[in-house]
This record gives structure tokens, C-alpha cells and sequence, in this order.
């Protein structure tokens, strides 16, 4: 699911196609909604965001200063970016294909012809993705200090740490730290959770696994704690991942006791 944030000063249409859309059978998932750029800009230099869906014509910044700013940004991962609004300027799309926009549509497009446009922008972010990765995995590949880092969490990412990735990698800590978020995009810790809830994600799939003895599993004696983790990461509950993986209702008594 690509994460994707509306941006729209009329509230009315930025929660309505929030909700209404069918983003997540589109393969999307709305992680936020905000009525001012600045407050969405904020958002996305703190947070992964894959998409941004923002209209153009609204109070302080506009769409295509927002999407100038994440243009000139430093952050590491930029977002897509697909203008909705009601203006048929040439001068704004021109604007916005300058900045990088993924797409520029308008909102008096008929919501067919909206699905159909949503859907052709996932497979523009697949194609992407999956080239990108095909880059990392190159890049990976030729590098030892990485290869063995990776290698160290892969192989029991509930126990792994800095220290003794570092130490596989013969450097310091610090340095290890800042050498593999330049390389890999992400800080250390990140990799390491993601692939500790990638664990956990498999044995939720297993159904003689109680969701206690699972997060107890990851190191977390606190079921609360680790249900926080594995929403950071897949953006449900477990619960609610083992209901989707199995294909059916779970009560709590067969997940907890």
C-alpha cells in the first residue's frame, strides 16, 4: 500500500475523498489529510509519505510552491506528486511538470475516468519502485561493510544492535550508523524494526501463535508496545493482519489466550 496524504484547504473535499475514494483497493492507504500546505510540508519532512495529492489554488502556499519546496528539499525520500484541482491552467501544469508532478488532474473529471487516472499512477510508482530497488540491490551487492550489516539483523533481528553490527563490519558505532543510513536511506534502527515486524508479520500467519507469545517473541513484554511497532510498519494491528492473512474473523480469545 503506498501511503498518500490529500492536501486541501476546503475540508469538506479533503476529508470526503479521504474517506469515500476506494484508495485501498487502489492499493493506497490515507495516512493524513491537511487543510494548509505548510502544515503537509511540515508532515512529510518528518515522515514516509509516498504520494501527495494536493490541490493548487489555497491560502499561504500553494500547490505548486508545495511541490517546488519538496523539489529543492534535502530530504531522502521525495514523495509523488498529483495536482487536483479545479483550475485548467497551462501555466500551473507546466509549473508542475518543472517540480517533478507525477499527474495534474482536474475535479471536474468524471470518478471513472478518477479511478482509472489513480491507477495508472500505481503503476508508475510500481514500475519506479521496482527500479529502484533493482538500483539498491546492485549498489548493495558490491558493497561488504552493508552486505554484512544486513546479513547480522537478517539473521536474528530480535537480538541484533548497532554494537554488533558494527563490530561484524569492524568500525565504530557511530560510524557504522551514519555509513549505513548514507547507503541504505533509513537509520539503522529503522532496518532493524523492519525486519523484526517482517518476522513478526509471518508467524501472525501462523495461527498456533497467540499475538502474546508473538510480541514476546520480539522482545516486547508489553503486547501494546509491539502492536505500536507492527501498525508503524503495516499500518494495521495484528489482529487485524492475522484476521486479512487467514481470511477470517479472529476473536480475541484465540488471539490472546
Amino acid at each position: 500500500m503506498y501511503q498518500i496524504i490529500i492536501v486541501d484547504d476546503e475540508k469538506e473535499i479533503s476529508s470526503g475523498f479521504a474517506q469515500y475514494f476506494p484508495w485501498n483497493t487502489l492499493g493506497y492507504s490515507v495516512v493524513k489529510s491537511f487543510s494548509g500546505a505548510q502544515e503537509a510540508l511540515d508532515y512529510i519532512m518528518c515522515n514516509t509519505v509516498d504520494v501527495v495529492v494536493s490541490d493548487v489554488m489555497m491560502p499561504g502556499m500553494n500547490g505548486v510552491e508545495l511541490a517546488q519546496k519538496i523539489y529543492e528539499s534535502d530530504i531522502p525520500y521525495k514523495p509523488s506528486i498529483v495536482l487536483f484541482t479545479a483550475y485548467e491552467k497551462f501555466e500551473y501544469a507546466r509549473q508542475a511538470i518543472g517540480y517533478g508532478c507525477m499527474d495534474y488532474l482536474l475535479k471536474s473529471m468524471e470518478y471513472e475516468e478518477l479511478i482509472d487516472a489513480f491507477h495508472k499512477i500505481r503503476k508508475r510508482l510500481d514500475s519506479v519502485s521496482a527500479e529502484q530497488k533493482k538500483i539498491g540491490r546492485d549498489e548493495e551487492e558490491t558493497d561488504c561493510i552493508i552486505l554484512s550489516m544486513r546479513q547480522y539483523v537478517d539473521k536474528d533481528p530480535v537480538s541484533a544492535n548497532l554494537a554488533g553490527a558494527a563490530q561484524v563490519a569492524y568500525l565504530s558505532s557511530s560510524y557504522a550508523s551514519r555509513y549505513f543510513k548514507q547507503r541504505i536511506g533509513m537509520g539503522f534502527s529503522e532496518y532493524v524494526l523492519e525486519q523484526k515486524m517482517r518476522l513478526a508479520a509471518e508467524l501472525l500467519a501462523q495461527p498456533q501463535y497467540r499475538i502474546y507469545e508473538i510480541s514476546e517473541k520480539m522482545g516486547y513484554m508489553n503486547p501494546v508496545n509491539f502492536a505500536r511497532a507492527f501498525r508503524r510498519c503495516y499500518h494495521v494491528s495484528p489482529h487485524s493482519y492475522r484476521s486479512q492473512k487467514l481470511g477470517r474473523s479472529i476473536t480475541w480469545e484465540e488471539n490472546d489466550t
